[in-house]
């Protein structure tokens, strides 16, 4: 999949380009769906305001938010409505990998990263619904927010004249029912 952004302008502008995908789950059961992400650092989010960041990064060691294993980890009970930075490429891949696998079915999903100006990952894996979300973006959570204090959020700034570029490939695989 290709996205491409032109700034038909006079003026430098922002663009943030992302994709909200609701992944089936065949049979409803989320407990031994697998997944991994290609970061080790998420956004905190505000407890006064939900889905609000605080601005701080965190990392996810060991966290129940810790699914950047080379086999990932089990989705089982984790209810995730984050996003996570930093991506990171593993050798020999063509960019930041995120694997959605369920062995149960037999059938896995494989989002790479193409576009280097893709730097954040929105996972959403709501309890009741039969669906998860693995969003690739280029920007953190409210990217404009006084909360940032000049990181870099990831918003492109596209100049007149100038493109960006939201690219990644989607694969389903084959997973081996027996396991992972």
């Amino acid at each position: 999949m290709k996205v491409t952004a032109r700034n038909t302008g006079d003026e430098p502008a922002p663009v943030g380009i992302g994709w909200l995908p609701r992944f089936a789950i065949l049979d409803g059961g989320r407990g031994e769906l697998i997944l991994r992400l290609p970061s080790v650092t998420r956004v905190e989010q505000s407890t006064q305001h939900p889905g609000a960041p605080t601005g701080k990064l965190k990392t996810v060691a060991g966290t129940k938010y810790d699914f950047s294993g080379r086999s990932g980890a089990k989705l089982d009970g984790v209810i995730l409505d984050d996003t996570f930075v930093n991506l990171r490429q593993a050798p020999l891949d063509n960019g930041p990998v995120a694997e959605l696998r369920d062995p149960v079915n037999g059938y896995g999903l494989r989002i790479t990263i193409l576009s280097p100006s893709i730097n954040a990952l929105y996972v959403f894996t709501p309890r009741e619904e039969g669906y998860v979300t693995i969003s690739p973006r280029f920007n953190y959570d409210d990217p404009f927010g006084r909360e940032w204090n000049n990181e870099d959020t990831g918003m492109a700034i596209v100049r007149p004249g100038q493109t960006a570029q939201w690219k990644i490939r989607l694969e389903i695989f084959a997973v081996p029912s027996t396991g992972y």
